[in-house]
């Protein structure tokens, strides 16, 4: 009887990791504007908690949970960008510079 119990938490352990390794996808990208790449630009998933910052040089990497995921791009004085990944695994991303009149 434990040998049934164990053999049956491994398959699940099994089925368990392995839909979610088929269910990510890795995307990766540069965000920019006209002066050139951006840190610390914030890229969020839509949807989920996940999430990651451009490094000092603005390349970003982030695993999404589906194929046709939203990615959501803030950075301060800029608007909020919204870009679809479906079929890509590279993007290169330009924010829209967001001025304020006093």
């Amino acid at each position: 009887m434990n040998m049934i119990r164990q053999l049956f938490l491994c398959v699940c352990i099994l089925l368990l990791s392995s839909s979610m390794l088929i269910a990510q996808k890795t995307v990766t990208g540069t965000i920019s504007d006209a002066s050139g790449l951006l840190p610390g630009v914030s890229i969020v998933e839509k949807g989920t908690g996940n999430g990651v910052e451009t490094d000092f040089e603005g390349f970003f990497t982030i695993k999404v949970s589906k194929d046709n995921a939203i990615l959501s791009i803030r950075y301060l004085g800029y608007k909020v960008k919204e870009v679809s990944v479906l079929g890509k695994t590279k993007v290169a991303i330009c924010p829209v510079s967001q001025r304020y009149c006093f």
